[in-house]
């Protein structure tokens, strides 16, 4: 016990500097482990949040000449353009992709047309979100292009068939 005691003694500042490191340390781990943020409650992210939000053009009859127009399907998830399955009626060869707007899937024409005044039947299956999120039913799609007789221009009225192109 006498050594003990003249240790303490001899090493009484370095003993004190220990125990109150010690004891900073143990209120500092404390405070952390109570303050510790909490894990955000896990989002529930079910099918029904996968959902198509717009469609461009709108179905029914369009007026264009671009034969070639393209179908702009917007969703609310980005979408995953290599599950989808297109199948339309009559037939035209399609192609759906995702350019930079990645919940934008874009139908086009694969080196095919829209031909005028017959009506399309769309119907897109198997439509997937990026994280796996499957939308809840096929979206059906209508439409007819009816291109107009004449177009209006700066020389007048041109029938569509001797509209040229710029070089």
């Amino acid at each position: 016990m006498q050594k003990l005691l003249v240790f303490i003694k001899k090493h009484k500042i370095i003993l004190i500097v220990s125990l109150a490191v010690v004891v900073v340390l143990a209120i500092v781990i404390v405070t952390a482990i109570k303050n510790k943020p909490k894990e955000p409650a896990p989002v529930n992210i079910t099918q029904s949040n996968f959902k198509l939000q717009s469609v461009s053009p709108s179905e029914g009859m369009h007026s264009t000449i671009d034969s070639a127009e393209y179908l702009y399907f917007t969703f609310s998830l980005p979408v995953d353009s290599s599950t989808v399955s297109i199948k339309v009626t009559p037939y035209v060869k399609l192609k759906a992709v995702v350019y930079t707007q990645r919940n934008v899937l874009v139908v086009v024409p694969d080196y095919d047309i829209w031909k005028p005044n017959i009506e399309y039947k769309l119907v897109l299956s198997n439509v997937t979100s990026i994280n796996d999120r499957k939308l809840n039913s096929d979206v059906l799609y209508t439409f007819t292009n009816n291109p107009p007789k004449d177009i209006k221009t700066g020389e007048g009225i041109v029938p569509p068939t001797k509209v040229q192109s710029l070089p």
